[in-house]
């Protein structure tokens, strides 16, 4: 975890003006009907978590966009931009009360 943790930190944050997101602009998505649900990278059928995975084991994202050229560059970017998000916020994260 800590090398995904490594590889999101890289990630630049893009400041934007605030806009209502549509399916269009959300990098991560899930249907009860596709998958069981499963997070995948918008309008793809690829899971989220094969993305961790690959990172996980060392491989770049150039190298993960050659191999599933479902996705691109930019939406890989947008979905671990999406998780930083996640964890800056808190919602990946339990407290510890020691």
């Amino acid at each position: 975890m800590r090398a995904v943790k490594t590889i999101v930190d890289k990630i630049p944050v893009r400041r934007s003006p605030v806009r209502r997101k549509t399916k269009a602009t959300l990098p991560i998505t899930r249907h009860p009907e596709r998958l069981g649900g499963t997070p995948t990278i918008a309008g793809t059928r690829l899971p989220v978590t094969t993305l961790i995975d690959y990172l996980s084991d060392g491989y770049t994202v150039d190298e993960f966009v050659e191999e599933f050229e479902v996705v691109s560059r930019e939406e890989v970017e947008a979905v671990l931009a999406k998780i930083r998000e996640s964890l800056n916020e808190g919602w990946l994260a339990e407290d510890v009360m020691n």
